[in-house]
């Protein structure tokens, strides 16, 4: 039995699969916009400032690493907070952060290494080792 296709029904055939495929792309990547601000030498009244901005795009589900200044490299994992009865992405999003020293050293945050954070929202982590060190990150996602 030959089944023979239709123009028509090919060309709507083919705009469906690229209306699917458009879809599925567009919402599987973010911006983040991040601040890092690294003090040092609270513990002596003497801090010295570092700073970096970065934009970086990352695919939610996947691990992104980011080098930052002095060898300390910053692991962020993005997903969507999954919505309840809402089509599309949901307007959260779970990050987990972890900062890492060249050393193996871990930076521990003042909160949790997991925070939800908005759509177009800036979050702030701080992080802290010792009494002498001090980072705090500012995240901001937004969808591509």
């Amino acid at each position: 039995m030959k089944i023979i296709l239709k123009p028509k029904l090919l060309v709507q055939l083919s705009f469906f699969f690229c209306c699917f495929l458009f879809s599925s792309l567009s919402f599987g990547s973010l911006t983040l916009n991040l601040g890092v601000v690294h003090k040092r030498g609270l513990d002596k009244s003497l801090t010295l400032v570092s700073e970096v901005y970065s934009r970086e795009e990352v695919s939610v589900g996947q691990r992104k690493n980011i080098s930052l200044n002095h060898g300390m490299v910053l692991t962020l994992e993005l997903k969507f907070l999954e919505p309840g009865e809402v089509y599309g992405p949901s307007k959260k999003v779970v990050v987990t952060a972890k900062l890492n020293l060249k050393s193996g050293e871990i930076f521990q945050p003042k909160s949790s290494e997991t925070f939800s954070v908005g759509l177009g929202e800036i979050k702030k982590v701080t992080y802290e080792k010792g009494k002498d060190q001090q980072i705090e990150i500012s995240i901001q996602p937004k969808i591509i």
